[in-house]
């Protein structure tokens, strides 16, 4: 229900990062983990070192793949300017929000009045693809264009920085994973030489 006199609140414009190379990253790794339960079928030697580093090679696709992906984004509502990085999220008061600024390394940053800028990482490549300053300013002038689109309501307080946890978690346990299957090959003997 809206107030008479005041925009809907419900209306918001939504960005997402894509990044082909991610994307393609994470379709080839996804299909280790089917690879590595045939290799452990098939009675190779150390197979729980195989099945292991292929489950997390294909988490590790995965989660590089989202990272690098769609984890990053940004929204505009009414009220709030929320910028999603990988691992932080940040929510600005719209009447804060004063507009952009391009780096010369293709950076984006979003002004916040009496704050420092923060960057935008939904307009950067995740994997480092290059894109042309003309994608990247097509892109912001996207985001330019919600900041004009939103109604804004009357909204108060300060930028809030926060961390995604379920984010750092995915990075955590792909990062933990790997130093697993280090730990299981030394044990099982696969990294010596005989």
């Amino acid at each position: 229900m809206t107030t008479p006199g005041l925009p809907d609140s419900r209306v918001n414009r939504t960005f997402r990062r894509s990044d082909p190379l991610a994307y393609l990253v994470g379709g080839m790794f996804a299909p280790l983990l089917p690879a590595a339960v045939i290799v452990d079928r098939a009675g190779l030697p150390q197979p729980a070192f195989g099945l292991a580093l292929c489950a997390v090679l294909s988490a590790a696709g995965l989660v590089t793949a989202y990272l690098a992906g769609p984890a990053a984004g940004f929204t505009v509502t009414p009220d709030t300017v929320t910028i999603t990085n990988p691992l932080v999220r940040y929510e600005v008061p719209r009447h804060l929000a004063e507009g952009f600024d391009q780096l010369d390394n293709l950076a984006v940053r979003l002004r916040v009045r009496g704050h420092r800028p923060i960057e935008v990482r939904a307009l950067v490549p995740g994997l480092g693809t290059d894109r042309s300053r003309r994608a990247v300013s097509r892109d912001l002038d996207r985001l330019e264009q919600f900041l004009t689109e939103v109604p804004v309501l009357p909204s108060a307080g300060a930028p809030r920085r926060s961390r995604r946890p379920l984010t750092i978690a995915m990075l955590s346990v792909v990062v933990a994973g790997f130093a697993g299957v280090v730990a299981l090959g030394a044990s099982l003997g696969v990294f010596s030489g005989s």
